[in-house]
């Protein structure tokens, strides 16, 4: 079997979202739960601004910057705002015990850290020892997210950056048995996204739905092929088996990535009403084996195909099981683009 060569039209995220900024930048883009939503442009100009006030903290290019949060439009916004200084985001799981986050956050040396409110109250002991931009929350040497983005300017021209440069660095034990720094660069923020999205067969038309978290790497791919490909995304703080299907329902989501739990559950909802589901073109399952009755009930149930496929921390999406072979369980598929 010969594999498709992708061509990429793009080196990294930052110049894509740049382009669809002054092109399609009155398109909506992301939106939360709540319903805030923002358009390409609009979430450009947010994550400059949010630049622009990293800048004036001392941050530059090659730096690192903390990223401790749920997902939110503020978490995926502080993404590029490290990418259009050149730096490099350190995304910590926000639920990572108090021992691994201080290691994580020593052993990484950023220059600052973004947490919301729930990491800052949990964890005020750890993040003492550093320079701290809360969401939701300030006082005490916490600086504000809304004052410093409210007070900063729009206009940002990103720093030239390499696709050989480090642009995101998560903390991963594996089977290494003790945690370590696994980097992407910023070439691979753009190319794994794009063939996730690629095989998957995502366009402007379709709607993702960003349930697991950007702190993982089932999160980030979720959220950047949605960028990428010219997708929408949704992107809600975590997974619940009766509120997800509604946001799914409300906002025409289709196409949704999660593990094996998230499946078993909806699939295990008794009050779920299918037609919650029915805009979903596919589901796909990842992190963990998935049970054939969880992959085959849940078609059954829904009439929505549920198909998994591999990654790794360090390298995104490896394999996808195509659509065509939905009905074959125990398989993580052939090798993407």
């Amino acid at each position: 079997m010969s594999l498709k060569h992708l061509t990429y039209d793009y080196n990294n995220p930052v110049d894509a979202l740049a382009e669809y900024s002054r092109s399609r930048g009155n398109r909506t883009f992301i939106v939360d739960e709540s319903g805030r939503s923002m358009t390409y442009g609009e979430f450009y100009d947010y994550a400059a601004r949010l630049a622009n006030a990293l800048g004036r903290l001392g941050v530059g290019y090659g730096d690192r910057v903390g990223i401790v949060m749920s997902n939110s439009i503020e978490s995926a916004a502080s993404l590029f705002a490290v990418w259009f200084l050149g730096a490099a985001a350190v995304l910590i799981d926000p639920l990572t015990i108090s021992e691994d986050l201080d290691y994580q956050l020593t052993d990484s040396s950023p220059k600052v850290v973004i947490a919301d409110k729930a990491v800052i109250e949990r964890e005020g002991n750890v993040l003492s020892k550093f320079k701290v931009i809360g969401v939701g929350v300030s006082g005490e040497g916490i600086l504000n997210l809304s004052d410093l983005i409210s007070t900063s300017t729009a206009g940002l021209k990103p720093v030239s950056i390499k696709g050989d440069d480090v642009g995101l660095i998560y903390y991963y034990a594996g089977i290494a048995g003790r945690t370590m720094q696994v980097w992407h660069k910023y070439a691979s923020l753009y190319s794994g996204p794009y063939a996730f999205g690629e095989a998957v067969g995502l366009g402007n038309n379709d709607v993702v739905l960003v349930v697991a978290q950007l702190s993982h790497i089932l999160g980030l791919t979720e959220f950047l092929s949605a960028l990428v490909r010219g997708s929408r995304a949704i992107i809600v703080k975590h997974f619940d088996t009766n509120d997800t299907p509604g946001v799914i329902r409300k906002y025409g989501v289709t196409v949704f990535a999660g593990v094996p739990l998230m499946f078993d559950q909806l699939l295990n909802n008794k009050n779920l009403d299918p037609r919650d589901l029915s805009s979903l073109k596919i589901a796909l399952s990842a992190a963990a084996p998935l049970t054939p009755s969880t992959q085959l009930g849940f078609y059954q149930r829904f009439n929505v195909p549920l198909v998994q496929f591999y990654g790794l921390t360090e390298a995104f999406v490896l394999t996808l099981q195509p659509l065509q072979y939905k009905d074959v369980t125990g398989t993580v598929g052939t090798a993407i683009p």
